[in-house]
């Protein structure tokens, strides 16, 4: 992956955590490749140096201009990847302004700097709770989102967004929460069954970002590279979820009851979203699901030509966790078991 950023300097805001990891991971054998993180986390930065020696590492908050504009000036970054963000909703609901500056502002900065600084191509990365959100995290990303959807229209930069569902097993997440309280014989702490969300792991998500930047990375005379990249998911029960766990270890699960910004279903994509959306004709089949087949997708909202709007390969429904291809509780295990092994989570 990535060999298309060869000799690029590539700038990761908030480049320690969970996706910070798994993308220094890929792009170390890059060949000629400059890999600069831009975090706010000294402590964070030092073990991620420990690791990967060759990275680069800048200080400061995305919420200051001053130093967003001193790192693009110093570094001179051909791609940004944006992932610094408020991502816990409890947190993000709490802390409502803080959330707002960070998720929605802190893009915004971010974008008009690649505008200052003629960066090649910027992708940010968005959630599922953006589609119609009922949350202050949801409004902040979808903000982000439609912040960089927007740029493109006013300068050379390519910008893009992939959208995931729950990373299984990255930090503060349910997967190493429930596991913790597994592992230490306590109960398990579960808000409702009756909800179902997407999961999915954190190769698959770094395997998104690449596609969405390859896409954008084509020849400048290709105007139909999309805005938004998501793809299919796998939907889990959390009910069949902490059952699962429940069984392996012995213990039991308590209901607590939902919190605040919680919906019963998750959706990748939004009804208003449906006539700007298509398949693109790549499909992968997850390893942790028997004969389960999932289709990319890109939203070109500000491409009317797209030659394939309103085609054969359109999206013609949502794509709901309510109704999106279902875990069994082996699968369950087997995706939980490996994400929990294999993700960065300190």
């Amino acid at each position: 992956m990535f060999e298309y950023l060869a000799k690029k300097t590539v700038l990761v805001t908030g480049g320690c955590g969970t996706v910070g990891h798994e993308l220094a991971k890929q792009l170390k054998d890059v060949p000629g490749i400059r890999h600069v993180v831009f975090s706010r986390n000294e402590a964070a930065q030092f073990r991620l140096k420990q690791i990967y020696p060759d990275i680069d590492c800048y200080l400061g908050d995305i919420k200051n201009e001053y130093d967003i504009e001193r790192v693009f000036r110093e570094v001179k970054p051909d791609v940004v990847i944006h992932a610094a963000a408020v991502k816990v909703v409890p947190v993000a609901e709490k802390e409502m302004v803080h959330t707002f500056e960070t998720n929605a502002m802190g893009t915004y900065f971010i974008a008009q700097a690649c505008l200052r600084h003629d960066v090649e191509l910027a992708l940010t990365i968005g959630t599922d709770k953006q589609c119609s959100p009922v949350n202050v995290y949801g409004m902040a990303k979808h903000l982000a989102s439609s912040i960089f959807s927007d740029y493109n229209r006013q300068g050379k930069t390519r910008f893009c967004s992939v959208r995931y569902g729950n990373v299984l097993c990255s930090r503060s997440s349910l997967g190493v929460i429930i596991m913790e309280q597994a592992e230490a014989g306590k109960n398990l702490t579960l808000t409702d069954g009756s909800m179902t969300r997407f999961f999915f792991t954190i190769q698959e998500g770094v395997e998104l970002i690449n596609h969405a930047l390859f896409s954008a990375s084509l020849s400048p005379d290709y105007d139909y590279y999309g805005e938004t990249f998501s793809s299919e998911m796998c939907a889990v029960s959390l009910k069949d979820f902490f059952n699962t766990v429940a069984n392996r270890f012995d213990v039991d699960v308590d209901i607590i009851g939902r919190r605040p910004g919680e919906k019963t279903h998750e959706h990748l994509l939004a009804d208003y979203e449906l006539k700007d959306s298509h398949r693109i004709l790549t499909r992968r089949e997850p390893w942790y699901a028997t004969d389960t087949w999932l289709d990319l997708y890109m939203t070109v909202p500000h491409s009317e030509n797209y030659p394939d709007k309103g085609c054969e390969f359109g999206v013609k429904e949502v794509f709901s966790s309510s109704t999106a291809p279902r875990l069994v509780r082996a699968e369950i295990w087997d995706i939980l078991e490996y994400a929990y092994k294999n993700t960065w989570k300190d």
